[in-house]
């Protein structure tokens, strides 16, 4: 029997039950194996026809195989990855997962995919697919297609599953109808057809195209149904109508019938090789079960069963060496076990006709029954002889036949004339997502093919089915030895040398220039996934990545991990043909939530668009970015994080990054003196006290400086230093709070917010792409996204694929030079208005511009009026809407209140009401003011009224309610940890007012919002480590720049494209930040195209088509790698429209926008 330490070791229940049935194992697994390599095949291609032993026979000729004397060559060619495929990827018994096994330095590695199916039709109403009963099951050829038998038609169809493409050959005599049905690989690598009413057998030769048959056959209507490989090449058909078993040689093309003749009809249905070797045929209308010997060509029946007719529809081999027969209109299992000859039935009683035909072999070793007209589905338990039903969710008649195992250890049921594919895995039933399937008989069989898609063969409808899978992909380090890996991949574990077999979804781990044994789990996807708008699967998951990426340190100290949470959307094409594209969509401060893809899906083609086909999607929280992310709102909202899954070697967890926040002194037990002696010391006097808190109490009740009715806060030296010392003061006590810390494995104590840069962002995303085996990672950056993309191309650019840089934010690492462009891109923006009103003047229309011309001038003049500081402020707030979030239609709006203060007429469009958007600096000296009370207190006493955000799109109620003290007070802390790690050269105090007063000199109306990021980067405590300058010759980045970008001054772009000289710079002459998210604006053009085109007309040059043509350059060129010509403009119509015909929808939207009643304005006014 089978002896040594591998037997002992994983086969002790396999090797005791052959011994006690005295089956020969090696006598038969070695006469397969010599057969098969006389043939001179394949190893991998030939074990699929024995895909009934799976596990257990998988474990038993393998080890057979490697005791018979074979030369060094052959046992090589033993040493093949593609053995996980030929059994069904060796799916293991392991639930919800699949696994699989291969070598990987420092201990054996497994992956684990988490799989979510869909079915589509492929080639639907094609000329080659139409017709009734065309094809009746295909064949997986050794070079990848699959091979569909003719019935009715009267060629072979060939599925190309590299490509989809197909094609018919091939011509033979025979004609008529149901000729063959099914077939099967012979160990030749050529294709056998089965008689059914041909004469002859069909022979298909997949590396010559050649389509021959041969035989001279008696006539007759279904003679043959189903047929086996057996261990001496030949293949065995089992006689339906047929009166004798046929024999067919595969080597000298000869088909002869053997054994007595068997008169009858309908008597076997489908046949099986037993243990023994030999074939048993499952009795349909016979008594008996059939059972061929091949090496003796002995025929003969065993068991002794009652009269009947459709008893059992075919059979499967249990993980038990028994073979079970499927009830049709049998009431019970059928049970044969070849070791002893044992005939007899299990199970029931199951009434009813037709219940199901045929089962697939669970990855669990239960057995699956394929209902039919069941309403449910058989479950076979082989060791327990339990027979359960499992309900279905759908209900019908003649529903499914024909079933596949699936790579992700899933059992796929055909559709016959049910309207979907079934799934079950782990005894639960789901429907494959796809849109229904109408039609009757459309499909005869599944095949499983390379790319670990599924196909359905058309029977009458005229398409194909394609089951394709979608997965995520983990990587683990586990020990055959350890008894952690399981059964089924032991033996695999030992004789598969490739690096990978490639599961159709985000790239799997494989061996590259990475070495991840040391650390091999980094990446662990939830077991819950998210449905988004238009159909997108979405995972998440955490990553687990060092908190310093310092090599150096490793063998010195143990540092501490962190895990972030990432989103990922994998191709529906898989494998994803442009690997993973990371979505960046600025910030700082943004994360997991930017994954969302229904802004790129501008043509509206959902989940067919090239984008969607050919990338994998992913996003990743930055350091200190919480679970929902800067910019939450995301559908899974509401979707419960698990905890992360990761743990150091003593079993302690290993914790998230902490989410970063700071509000360190609006939720201190201190009151506002104290708060103003830390900032000057605790010798100050009571005067300089007295004067501080005429500043400090309104930029902490406001959280920062702001626009009010007593003038510009950011226009006054003095509320500059105090803010500048508030930020100092709240960056010091968050930088220094507890919650920051993290102690490493070896007891060190680190701050996390030393390590919270771009420079480890760009490390994190390449330790997720090191996890999940890419060889390029694409990257779209959009604002301080661009950052990030440019970095990691910068740092890593042998591993960037397509890169996007759009609306460019430099990591520069100096402040001023920051500050500089901060405030240039809202200058540009603001003068891109005002040229517009100005030139309005030369028109001849009469909706001209109120404020021109001078209309710049005049605007500055009132915002720079320090005797008129709600009028000053007023002007600053409408400016600011109009430049950073509605350029439309609130630049009329600001520029009719500039003519109205400028010429100083009243006018109706800029009503009075405008003012009470301007907030009302609080009275601390008022009686209700408790200034003894701690800080948090007195903040809360200030209204929701005289909360004002500069850049906030949220509505300013009127009404007063209690003060919600926020997380995040000032909104600035993201960027002061990140852009202030970034940047060395920071500014003092003194060095940032004088900075201030330049910039203010030069843009007055930009130096406001740009000195609340100067104070924040230069008030960051932590020391710098600032990323290389940008740029790579070895990279083609496009380049995307604005001209009227208020957040990311053009100039950024133009210097992008220097630091990338195979780069292409491409400039949108329009208004807003980035361009990217436009959503399926060509679905909506291409109908006004059609309905110009219906009316003779030109379709109108719209600021939409504009967008449209702009953004599908940058979409060319991630699907292609075409860049757009350099120096590209994207033309937009016309200017701006300033004039004073969207002054009434500007005024609604002020309404709306702020929570404004007013009983006057005009119900006719469409709300934008």
């Amino acid at each position: 029997m089978l002896n040594g330490h591998l037997d002992q070791a994983y086969l002790p229940d396999l090797a005791s039950t052959f011994d006690r049935f005295n089956i020969s194992a090696e006598f038969y697994a070695t006469q397969w194996f010599l057969t098969l390599f006389a043939y001179s095949l394949p190893f991998p291609q030939l074990l699929r026809v024995w895909d009934q032993f799976l596990c257990r026979g998988m474990k038993l000729f393998i080890l057979a195989a490697h005791r018979v004397p074979m030369a060094k060559k052959q046992k090589a060619s033993l040493q093949i990855g593609a053995l996980v495929f030929g059994l069904h990827v060796a799916v293991a018994w392991v639930p919800g997962r699949t696994w699989v096994g291969y070598p990987w330095p420092g201990g054996s590695r497994i992956v684990r995919t988490c799989c979510r199916a869909s079915a589509s039709l492929l080639h639907r109403g094609s000329r080659l697919l139409s017709g009734k009963n065309k094809w009746l099951g295909g064949v997986l050829g050794l070079d990848g297609n699959i091979y569909c038998i003719p019935c009715n038609k009267d060629a072979v169809l060939q599925i190309s599953t590299t490509d989809s493409h197909i094609s018919t050959f091939g011509s033979f005599a025979e004609q008529g109808t149901f000729k063959w049905s099914r077939g099967l690989m012979a160990g030749n690598g050529n294709i056998f057809g089965i008689p059914a009413r041909a004469k002859s057998v069909l022979k298909i030769s997949p590396t010559t195209k050649e389509v021959s048959t041969f035989g001279s056959l008696p006539e007759g209507k279904w003679k043959w149904h189903g047929a086996v490989v057996a261990p001496d090449g030949a293949i065995y058909c089992i006689p339906a109508e047929a009166e004798s078993v046929l024999r067919i040689d595969p080597e000298s093309d000869r088909a002869e019938t053997i054994g007595d003749k068997m008169p009858g009809r309908w008597k076997w249905y489908g046949g099986l090789l037993g243990s023994d070797g030999c074939i048993y045929g499952m009795p349909y209308y016979a008594n008996s079960v059939l059972k061929i010997d091949p090496q003796t060509g002995k025929v003969s029946t065993i068991g002794n069963l009652p009269e009947g007719s459709w008893k059992w529809h075919g059979g499967v081999v249990g993980a038990d060496g028994a073979i079970y027969g499927i009830p049709a209109h049998a009431e019970t299992v059928l049970k044969v076990v070849p070791a002893t000859g044992e005939v007899k039935t299990i199970g029931g009683p199951f009434p009813g006709k037709y219940k199901w035909l045929g089962a697939v072999l669970g990855s669990n070793g239960c057995i699956y029954g394929i209902p039919y007209n069941a309403q449910s589905i058989m479950k076979i338990s082989p060791n327990a002889e339990d027979v359960e039903l499992i309900d279905v969710p759908l209900k019908g008649r003649n529903m499914w036949q024909g079933g596949v195992l699936g790579p992700d250890g899933a059992v796929y049921f055909i559709p016959r004339w049910a309207q979907h594919v079934l799934r079950i895995k782990d005894d639960k039933v789901s429907v494959v997502r796809g849109d229904p399937i109408a039609g009757w008989n459309k499909f005869q069989g599944g095949v499983l093919a390379k790319d670990g898609c599924m196909y359905g063969v058309p029977q009458d409808l005229d398409a194909i089915l394609k089951i394709q899978l979608r997965c995520l992909c983990q990587s683990s380090q586990l020990s055959p030895e350890a008894g952690d890996v399981p059964q089924c991949l032991k033996l695999a574990w030992y004789v598969t040398a490739a690096s990978m077999v490639n599961h159709n979804g985000m790239i799997c781990p494989r061996k590259g220039e990475n070495d991840l044994s040391q650390n091999p789990e980094k990446l662990v996807w939830d077991e819950e996934t998210v449905i988004l708008p238009g159909g997108h699967e979405r995972y998440s998951g955490w990553l687990k990545t060092p908190l310093v990426h310092d090599l150096a340190m490793s063998p010195y100290e143990a540092v501490p991990y962190i895990c972030l949470r990432v989103n990922g959307i994998p191709a529906t094409q898989q494998p994803a043909q442009n690997g993973p594209l990371l979505i960046h969509c600025g910030g700082p401060g943004s994360g997991k939530e930017c994954l969302p893809k229904k802004g790129f899906d501008i043509r509206g083609e959902g989940n067919a668009s090239d984008l969607n086909s050919h990338f994998d999607w992913w996003a990743i929280d930055q350091r200190g970015v919480g679970l929902g992310g800067r910019f939450s709102g995301a559908p899974d909202d509401n979707v419960t994080t698990p905890p992360c899954p990761f743990k150091y070697p003593s079993g302690e967890d290993i914790l998230p990054f902490p989410e970063f926040h700071c509000n360190e002194i609006v939720t201190s037990p201190l009151n506002l003196e104290q708060i103003i002696q830390l900032m000057i010391g605790t010798d100050a006097s009571e005067s300089d006290i007295a004067e501080a808190k005429e500043y400090v109490y309104p930029i902490l009740a406001f959280g920062g400086l702001a626009e009010t009715n007593e003038g510009i806060m950011a226009f006054n030296e003095t509320y500059v230093r105090w803010f500048y010392r508030l930020l100092k003061l709240e960056h010091s006590l968050c930088y220094t709070a507890p919650r920051y810390k993290l102690t490493s494995p070896s007891g060190r104590e680190y701050n996390v917010l030393r390590f919270g840069g771009t420079i480890d962002l760009a490390q994190d995303i390449d330790q997720f792409r090191r996890a999940i085996g890419a060889p390029k990672m694409s990257i779209y950056g959009m604002s301080y996204g661009t950052a990030v993309g440019g970095s990691y191309g910068t740092v890593f650019p042998k591993y960037v694929g397509r890169l996007v840089l759009d609306g460019v934010l430099d990591p520069f690492p100096d402040v001023e030079r920051r500050g500089e462009l901060f405030a240039r891109g809202i200058t540009a923006t603001w003068n891109g208005i005002t040229s517009a009103c100005d030139l309005s003047v030369l028109e001849t229309g009469e909706d001209l511009c109120p404020a021109a011309p001078l209309s710049e001038s005049k605007a500055l003049r009132l915002i720079q009026d320090s005797t008129h500081p709600l009028r000053a402020s007023l002007i600053m707030k409408l400016a600011k809407l109009a430049i950073f979030k509605y350029p439309w239609p609130l630049a009329s709006v600001t520029l009719s209140c500039v003519e109205k203060f400028s010429s100083g007429n009243a006018a109706d469009d800029c009503p009075d009401w405008l003012e009470s958007i301007v907030p009302t600096v609080p009275d601390f000296r008022s009686n209700d003011t408790d200034m003894s009370s701690n800080i948090s207190d007195l903040i809360s006493n200030v209204t929701d009224a005289n909360n004002s955000d500069a850049n906030s799109t949220s509505s300013n109620s009127t009404e007063t309610s209690p003060r919600r003290i926020r997380r995040e007070w000032f909104h600035l802390s993201q960027q002061a940890l990140v852009m202030g790690t970034d940047t060395a050269g920071r500014l003092n105090e003194e060095a940032t007012v004088r900075w201030w007063k330049e910039s203010l000199a030069m843009q007055p109306l930009g130096t406001p919002w740009a000195l609340a990021w100067v104070v924040a980067i230069s008030t960051w405590p932590g020391n710098a480590r600032p990323v290389p300058p940008l740029g790579s010759a070895s990279i083609s980045p496009l380049v995307v720049g604005n001209l009227h970008d208020p957040n990311t001054a053009y100039t950024s772009a133009q210097l992008a494209r220097s630091a990338f000289p195979q780069g292409h710079l491409m400039t949108w002459q329009g208004y807003g930040h980035c361009i990217g998210l436009i959503g399926p604006l060509g679905e909506m053009l291409s109908e006004s195209y059609k309905e110009a085109e219906e009316s003779n007309q030109l379709m109108n040059y719209t600021f939409s088509l504009a967008k449209f043509a702009c953004v599908s350059k940058i979409q060319d060129y991630l699907e292609t790698g075409e860049l757009p010509l350099d120096g590209h403009t994207c033309l937009v119509p016309r200017l701006l429209d300033t004039g004073s015909a969207p002054v009434a929808k500007g005024l609604l939207f002020m309404q709306k926008l702020y929570d404004i009643n007013v009983t006057d304005t005009d119900p006719s006014t469409e709300v934008i």
